[in-house]
């Protein structure tokens, strides 16, 4: 079993964790880059998913999405229900209650919330 099959779905957070790891370990992007994604920053494109990350400098860098990384990210959107609003983050910060999703970013300084 590896790392990302051991990740129990319980509870939309561990859905949202599950897709940040996923997006990391699959696209090698910053944290910064993750943490600034926006609904509309998942897209399709021929028949693709892709993946529009915000880079420094204001440079856009677009990769394809990995099949792994699609399967948790489509879940995320669907069992959250942000994926009718394209300028939500795309993986938000939860309440104190840690099961309350709020509609602002993560802030990579608190080690994403993850846990």
């Amino acid at each position: 079993m590896n790392f990302l099959d051991s990740i129990k779905l319980d509870s939309e957070k561990d859905i949202r964790d599950k897709a940040i790891f996923c997006v990391l370990l699959y696209s090698w992007c910053r944290v910064s880059a993750l943490i600034n994604l926006s609904v509309a920053d998942y897209y399709e494109r021929g028949g693709t998913r892709w993946l529009r990350f915000q880079e420094k400098r204001g440079k856009e860098h677009e990769v394809p999405v990995h099949s792994k990384a699609r399967e948790a990210i489509d879940l995320w959107l669907q069992t959250s229900g942000i994926a009718l609003n394209p300028a939500a983050p795309l993986f938000p910060a939860f309440g104190k209650d840690r099961e309350t999703v709020e509609l602002r970013r993560l802030d990579r300084r608190s080690n994403l919330e993850i846990g």
